[in-house]
């Protein structure tokens, strides 16, 4: 999946979590995401606000990620596993 943002913008994501197909409640996970493009790493704010219903939401603030290709991995840890529950790319265009 990839998104296309300019470098003034912020950018929001909702992250469905399931497990053989059913909402995984989140209550109590940890989790973590940054995106990066190979030089710099950028950490995302998170929002558990939905987190009972196993979605997370993912924020990387206001010209957080400048012009180029950014990576975004998000991770849960539930206990001792941890698991990439999503990557995507981010285009980022210079804003005038």
């Amino acid at each position: 999946m990839k998104f296309e943002i300019y470098s003034a913008d912020s950018f929001r994501l909702r992250v469905p979590v399931r497990r053989g197909g059913v909402p995984m409640p989140l209550t109590g996970a940890s989790v973590e995401a940054s995106a990066s493009n190979g030089v710099r790493n950028v950490q995302a704010t998170i929002d558990m606000s939905f987190a009972d219903d196993g979605v997370i939401g993912v924020i990387l603030g206001k010209g957080a990620l400048s012009a180029g290709i950014w990576q975004l991995d998000v991770r849960v840890t539930v206990g001792p596993e941890t698991q990439t529950v999503r990557s995507v790319l981010i285009d980022v265009t210079q804003s005038a």
